[in-house]
């Protein structure tokens, strides 16, 4: 009995083939925290295995992390890891996890392990990140932490008189447009900014 979605005169060997010439209907995509960067593809054994991974899988897309929880990916290492994946046919697209870690940001008063996001430091930090990278990519996605539950003696006196709701929402909102578009627009007038709303 013949269970295939695909009829027989349609099977295909080279799984990474065919998905290219399905990229509109279906795209396969693959999102590589920065640890991963540092640690698998760093060297050319690593990333021959993980081109291996996508081809085996049909993956036509990666998403290169350049910062998370304090570790920054070297603008030269973004580059080789990029255009390595470009010359074997992956498209290419960096990412941020906008999580403190070591000295980067400052990290919230409150539950979770998130940025305090009104600290100057903090803002400091990521812009300078997305200087740095927008150099390196054409799109760039911002990952599902772009929130905030800071308590803080700052935060509460930027608050005012509004409800915590208001002012994270004002604040964040200001926040995507000074720390990731501007300063990426700077450096990349082409760039094309993603946000990926939280979900979790």
């Amino acid at each position: 009995m013949n269970l295939s979605c695909t009829p027989e005169k349609e099977k295909v060997d080279d799984q990474f083939t065919y998905a290219q010439t399905r990229v509109d209907d279906l795209q396969l995509g693959i999102y590589i925290t920065a640890h991963a960067v540092r640690d698998l593809l760093a060297h050319e054994n690593g990333r021959r295995e993980a081109l291996s991974i996508f081809r085996c899988n049909g993956i036509t897309k990666a998403y290169i992390e350049v910062y998370r929880s304090g570790l920054t990916i070297e603008k030269e290492l973004l580059t080789e890891v990029k255009e390595f994946f470009l010359k074997n046919g992956i498209e290419v697209v960096g990412g941020i996890a906008t999580v403190p870690g070591g000295d980067f940001g400052v990290k919230q008063e409150g539950q979770l392990g998130w940025f305090n996001w009104q600290a100057q430091k903090t803002q400091d930090d990521l812009k300078g990140v997305m200087r740095m990278t927008a150099g390196v990519f054409d799109e760039f996605i911002v990952d599902d932490f772009l929130c905030t539950g800071d308590t803080s003696l700052i935060s509460k006196a930027a608050k005012s008189d509004r409800t915590w709701s208001q002012y994270r929402m004002d604040l964040l909102t200001e926040l995507s447009t000074e720390i990731f578009i501007k300063p990426a627009k700077e450096v990349n007038p082409d760039i094309t900014m993603i946000v990926k709303y939280e979900q979790w």
